[in-house]
């Protein structure tokens, strides 16, 4: 058995599970500082207590002074003194940012990031994209990068140290779409732009 969950005859100092199921002499408790990469898998049926293991888990992991990041996809992880910020929904104030980027290396950048992008959008949205829809949108990401000053193409735009700085969001992109629908007066010329000269895309 690793030593992440001890079996133990003597409860020693750690995260304290319980006494074993068959052997109640049995005592299982889990000591992370013992390990140099400490992780936990909790499974069970529903209504098996695993949200309350999770709550007792992060009030001890807070006990020994660890900074605890927590994803609560159901809400129902909370815990007294926690600081929540809530990510997603329309009326939010913290959010992550898709078009966010490795800018330590030159071989990552908005080129290595589109692919993502495009994957997320399928996966998200556009479950049917087509091959014309994927072009299109892969300049539509491109373009954005390239407005806020980050060349694809160029790694010294985002290896100059500002990288952070100039990463557009979602909001460019829709400013980005508003402005092209402006300039061809509308959906219909800009679809008989686009049909003609998809190929050059």
């Amino acid at each position: 058995m690793s030593n992440v969950v001890q079996q133990l005859h003597q409860p020693q100092a750690g995260f304290h599970f319980g006494q074993g199921l068959f052997k109640k002499g049995d005592s299982f408790s889990w000591q992370p500082d013992s390990e140099e990469n400490p992780h936990l898998l909790i499974w069970g049926g529903s209504g098996t207590g695993k949200s309350f293991l999770l709550r007792e888990i992060i009030q001890y992991l807070s006990s020994m002074n660890k900074h605890i990041h927590l994803v609560d996809l159901h809400g129902d992880l909370g815990t007294p003194g926690d600081n929540t910020m809530q990510f997603g929904g329309h009326q939010v104030q913290y959010g992550i940012n898709p078009f966010q980027f490795d800018a330590t290396s030159a071989h990552a950048g908005p080129k290595q990031s589109i692919p993502s992008l495009i994957s997320m959008y399928r996966f998200t949205y556009m479950s049917n994209m087509g091959g014309i829809q994927e072009l299109v949108l892969r300049q539509l990401f491109s373009d954005t990068y390239l407005l806020a000053g980050l060349d694809k193409n160029d790694p010294t735009t985002w290896m100059d140290g500002n990288a952070e700085d100039k990463t557009p969001n979602m909001r460019n992109m829709l400013k980005l779409i508003k402005d092209i629908l402006a300039h061809f007066n509308g959906t219909n010329h800009l679809k008989i732009y686009v049909d003609t000269q998809i190929k050059e895309l």
